[in-house]
């Protein structure tokens, strides 16, 4: 709030403060003044003399008394003004939320018809290549991670034809979004090897838990190549994803991907790497477990007969490393 003249009310309200102190001084100074004046030159003056008036005390405490009320009442309108601004404040938030949701609203409308009118148009066409021509002609749509061809491509793997498939999950490898999830589960229940490579290679650019449970998945796959490329996607990944990924990988039923997880955990050369490592000591297979010391000799000049030797040794002897494995200079 601003007074008439552009003063902020803080402002005015320190001035009239201020003003009411020099008034009061000014009094207090003018009846000294006439005091001294009244006395006689040749007398010494009284502390009593020089006192006020009962009249003129009375008047001070009473300009001083209304001072006070009137700051009382600036501030109490400055109070208000700034709840106000408060409420203002808030009540754009939620007319600019109100909007959003509109916006959003009304966006995810115009996906919807827009995805209904593709798929109706893909499911018009009845011979292979004219599928895949179709297919093609979403390219474009697909570098700008549109979601309307979204259902198209869930519409073609369910072909009977696998090459239609293989052209539609390759429109994924643009997207970087949680929408396509559900795609990919698709996907890899799907007996075409290519077509579950091509939907756990779209799963690179997506941090999402989501991605490392299909990324399980896939480790368990009947195809060593849908395996490898599992492993593969997950090294590229967040460290979040890759150890949930090693964590399954190193007690797999399969001996390719208990190999690969010891040799990436080995790469990561790390602490939460080390005790993933040393679930592998569990293995029924003793030449795995032969290979598993081997990576922990490499890591920590270290190993042992049991997982649980291990995990016993580590809990004592983990602050003498650093985070990368190092033996600390100063042990």
């Amino acid at each position: 709030m601003k007074t008439t003249h552009g003063v902020s009310i803080r402002s005015f309200a320190i001035y009239a403060l201020v003003m009411s102190l020099c008034l009061a001084c000014t009094s207090c100074s003018k009846s000294d003044d006439n005091k001294e004046d009244e006395a006689p030159p040749s007398q010494d003056v009284s502390k009593e003399e020089t006192q006020l008036s009962p009249e003129e005390t009375q008047r001070l405490k009473q300009e001083n008394e209304n001072a006070k009320k009137a700051i009382a009442e600036v501030l109490a309108v400055m109070e208000k003004e700034e709840l106000s601004n408060e409420k203002n404040k808030e009540l754009k938030k939620a007319v600019s939320k109100l909007i959003d949701v509109n916006e959003q609203s009304e966006k995810y409308h115009q996906e919807k018809a827009k995805t209904e009118q593709l798929i109706a148009e893909f499911e018009s066409i009845t011979d292979t290549q004219g599928k895949l021509d179709f297919i093609e002609s979403l390219s474009e749509l697909s570098t700008q991670q549109d979601l309307s061809i979204i259902g198209v491509i869930q519409r073609a793997l369910s072909d009977p034809d696998l090459e239609v498939g293989r052209a539609a999950i390759e429109l994924l490898e643009n997207y970087n979004t949680p929408e396509i999830l559900s795609v990919v589960e698709q996907a890899l229940g799907i007996a075409d090897d290519q077509i579950r490579i091509d939907a756990l290679t779209s799963l690179s650019g997506i941090d999402n838990s989501e991605v490392c449970e299909l990324l399980i998945q896939g480790l368990e796959d009947n195809s060593k190549d849908v395996r490898s490329t599992a492993l593969k996607v997950a090294s590229e990944h967040s460290d979040r994803i890759e150890l949930g990924v090693l964590e399954n990988g190193i007690v797999s039923s399969h001996d390719d991907v208990k190999y690969a997880s010891t040799w990436l955990l080995q790469e990561r050369s790390d602490h939460r790497g080390l005790e993933i490592l040393f679930q592998g000591l569990q293995d029924t297979d003793p030449q795995f477990r032969e290979e598993v010391n081997e990576t922990l000799n490499f890591l920590i000049n270290h190993e042992f007969e049991t997982y649980e030797e291990a995990v016993a040794w580590w809990n004592e002897n983990k602050d003498n490393y650093d985070d990368e494995l190092f033996e600390k200079d100063d042990i």
